[in-house]
């Protein structure tokens, strides 16, 4: 479990340098929404046990980000992007956190 948090963090911090970068093109939405989608695809199993609903709200999540990013509005994208990241990393912690129960 902590193999997956920590690679949720680097995620992160992956994320975060190349917006710090001062870029906000394709490329970084890109980056961004390829780690989305490994923060989703790696919590979903779980969070799909103990918080079906939240498991839900991933996936749309995920797809509004995809949309937008099929639409050119990398911006937008980027942004939603990080924040599915985010909130896959502190529903993964909160499951461990319920497991630990």
């Amino acid at each position: 479990m902590h193999r997956h948090i920590y690679g949720f963090i680097v995620m992160i911090l992956a994320a975060a340098l190349l917006v710090a970068c001062g870029s906000a093109d394709k490329g970084p939405a890109e980056t961004a929404l390829k780690a989305a989608e490994a923060a989703v695809n790696t919590a979903k199993a779980e969070v799909s046990k103990y918080m079906p609903d939240q498991a839900s709200a991933l996936d749309a999540g995920l797809a509004a980000a995809r949309d937008k990013f099929n639409k050119g509005d990398f911006k937008a994208a980027l942004s939603d992007a990080q924040s599915v990241t985010a909130k896959a990393n502190a529903l993964a912690s909160a499951v461990a956190a319920k497991k630990g129960e």
